[in-house]
């Protein structure tokens, strides 16, 4: 395959699987420049490619010696790259995974071209994706164009993903439970609002806004909202129907509640005691 359907493949396969992790791969550049050389590393060992143009020192020896879709192309170079590259994993992690998993995706791309790649060289047979050659692709075909377009499109569809925090955090969000925001408010490391759409326990009349969390429970949030402080929860003051858990960039400040201050008397009398109270 091209050089930007290998990138596209590339950054798209970190993308998701980084998500998984609650990984941001655009908000971390270094990373993503590292998935975008892994994409396209394997590729060394033809100076027709885009990355051996730029060295062709390296390209030209390599081809020469074990010829293109060969050494680069299997996964004892990958354990290769991963041994040298050792060190960066103790420094910078996500740039380590990136670097490999980049690498990894160039493989399993070139596995659905035609000649697939030797995956467990120096064995020579060829690994494909699928068994079928009619379903494989012609590097620089019409298809390959079509498949760029493909990841392209998908690869739009996991940033808005990544950009909530990955894939559980995106999952939280859709279901707005309070299980679940619960769960993100457990992860986070600063001070949190609670964005919410509820009703008024008394008299059933709607109720939504964003809210500091005080202190929370898997069923309850206590809230300062709107001057007072509140129980959110089927057992508080607001009813809860849709919870969503906001991180802020404001560190958390315990030892500045006061009961008397936040009018919380009457609240900690039904409630189990606060560690946040001072």
């Amino acid at each position: 395959m091209m050089a930007p359907t290998h990138i596209a493949f590339g950054v798209f396969s970190v993308t998701g699987l980084f998500s998984l992790f609650s990984i941001s791969l655009h908000r971390d550049l270094p990373a993503l420049g590292a998935t975008i050389l892994g994409s396209v590393l394997p590729d060394i060992d033809s100076p027709k490619s885009s990355v051996g143009r730029l060295l062709p020192f390296v390209a030209v020896p390599i081809e020469r010696r074990w010829g293109h879709r060969t050494v680069t192309h299997c996964l004892l170079m990958v354990g290769a790259l991963g041994a040298v590259c050792l060190p960066l994993c103790f420094w910078q992690p996500t740039l380590y995974a990136a670097l490999l998993m980049g690498y990894l995706s160039h493989l399993v791309a070139d596995c659905a071209t035609k000649s697939g790649v030797p995956l467990f060289y120096p064995q020579p047979s060829s690994c494909v994706l699928p068994g079928n050659s009619r379903y494989r692709v012609r590097t620089g075909s019409l298809a390959e164009r079509i498949v760029f377009i493909v990841l392209l499109f998908l690869l739009a569809l996991t940033f808005p993903v990544a950009s909530l925090g990955g894939t559980w955090r995106a999952l939280h969000y859709v279901m707005a439970t309070q299980s679940a925001a619960y769960s993100d408010y457990r992860e986070a490391a600063t001070e949190a609002l609670l964005d919410f759409e509820g009703r008024w326990r008394v008299s059933r009349q709607p109720v939504q806004g964003k809210a500091l969390i005080l202190d929370g429970s898997p069923d309850r949030f206590l809230i300062a909202f709107r001057g007072d402080v509140w129980v959110y929860g089927e057992q508080g003051d607001i009813l809860p129907d849709q919870s969503r858990v906001e991180a802020t960039e404001a560190a958390i400040q315990m030892d500045t509640l006061d009961v008397e201050d936040l009018g919380l008397a009457q609240v900690l009398e039904q409630i189990p005691p606060r560690t946040f109270v001072s």
